[in-house]
């Protein structure tokens, strides 16, 4: 689901997969075996995940273009979920050709 949003909104906002608390080569193949394009950032000591209130995971977070926390979703966040979020924050989606 982030992946095909990445490819739809990703000339409009930059979806950045932060892996905290988890072995990184464990991360990085998942990565590979799911296909995930966007970019990945390890957190080793969880210093994102704190300092954006997270709970445990799966947290999705977006932050706007002056730093503000627009959505939090704390679980499985859906397709429906996060189009209107982005939709909220004033993105829309590529035309397809």
């Amino acid at each position: 689901m982030l992946e095909s949003a990445h490819l739809t909104y990703g000339d409009q906002v930059l979806f950045i997969g932060v892996d905290s608390r988890d072995e990184r080569g464990a991360a990085l193949r998942f990565v590979a075996n799911v296909g995930i394009t966007y970019p990945q950032v390890f957190d080793a000591n969880a210093r994102f995940a704190a300092s954006v209130g997270t709970m445990g995971i799966p947290y999705t977070v977006i932050v706007d273009a002056s730093g503000s926390i627009v959505y939090q979703q704390f679980g499985t966040t859906t397709e429906q979920m996060l189009r209107t979020a982005l939709d909220a924050a004033g993105l829309t989606a590529a035309a397809s050709d």
